[in-house]
């Protein structure tokens, strides 16, 4: 029993990503979370006919604009290359 239990946690270990490969997989989950709110807010302020909306979404549009190149940078500084169709698939494989 005792071999059999060392054979199961080597196998279960093997498979674990490296704390390297979880930090790109959370910076890419934030900068497809950013992404999709740069987006939304920017469809929000196409469809608000009200002015406050508007100028409250347009602050938040800027926001999600900064936070979304910082994530960016963030990633090419760790050399980390950027493709959003690639992001989107790290994005639903590590999700689940």
């Amino acid at each position: 029993m005792d071999v059999l239990m060392q054979i199961k946690s080597a196998n279960i270990l093997k498979h674990k990503p490296s704390a390297k490969t979880r930090e790109v997989n959370q910076l890419l989950r934030e900068i497809l979370t950013a992404k999709r709110e740069l987006d939304t807010v920017t469809h929000n302020i196409d469809f608000t006919n009200d002015s406050l909306l508007l100028e409250h979404y347009i602050f938040k549009r800027k926001a999600c604009e900064m936070r979304y190149r910082y994530l960016i940078s963030k990633a090419k500084e760790r050399g980390i290359n950027y493709n959003e169709y690639a992001i989107k698939m790290a994005a639903e494989r590590y999700s689940r």
